[in-house]
């Protein structure tokens, strides 16, 4: 796999228990460590989604589906834009990479499906199964490697992959496949990808 950079970001995030993100910015001085101001810049109870229709977000509640919910990874763009994986470890997950929408505020912040919710679909192995770890390069391409594996069961064929989209254009660059050789169907865990821009490399842990 080749890339083009690591993410370099001036502002990080970090994802509490609480589902409370927190900017950190750092000072350094020859006499005193860094520093950390944490800012919250969106909190809420549970994840809503930009559901289509007043049925599709009516099940999701009725159902008791947004307890199984969990966010896990998160990233931002050099434009702001905040991204979420959201694993489905369980079933009942609508979307597993999202962008996040502040159309209320920062205290409801809506999960949009990224890049769309045709490419969230379960059971099409060319679209997000479950993604766990993903990155953004300097060039806002972020890097998306799907476990192709829902609610514990194994995944089906070809839906391992590693796919990339610019995220400024939203345009679908490429997807590479990992075989099973490579990836057990039923005992791996593809769990997370770093970018090596000097060695234009990707490295995958599966563990």
């Amino acid at each position: 796999f080749s890339c083009t950079a690591l993410s370099v970001l001036s502002l990080s995030l970090l994802l509490a228990f609480a589902l409370v993100f927190i900017s950190t910015t750092s000072s350094h001085s020859s006499a005193e460590a860094a520093s950390f101001n944490a800012e919250v810049l969106a909190q809420w109870p549970f994840l809503n989604f930009t559901f289509t229709s007043a049925f599709q977000a009516s099940r999701y509640f009725e159902t008791g589906r947004w307890m199984n919910v969990m966010p896990a990874g998160v990233k931002m763009n050099s434009r702001g834009d905040v991204f979420i994986s959201i694993p489905r470890w369980k079933t009942g997950v609508p979307a597993t990479l999202c962008k996040l929408v502040f159309v209320n505020g920062p205290n409801s912040p809506l999960c949009s499906p990224y890049p769309s919710w045709q490419w969230n679909t379960v059971g099409t192995v060319e679209s997000l199964q479950s993604v766990l770890g993903f990155e953004i390069d300097t060039n806002d391409n972020i890097w998306i490697l799907d476990q192709g594996k829902i609610n514990g069961a194994p995944a089906l064929p070809g839906s391992i992959k590693l796919v990339v989209w610019d995220t400024i254009n939203n345009i679908h660059l490429r997807t590479a496949v990992i075989p099973s050789s490579l990836a057990d169907p039923a005992l791996s865990f593809m769990n997370d990808i770093v970018l090596d821009e000097l060695s234009q490399v990707a490295y995958l842990t599966d563990s």
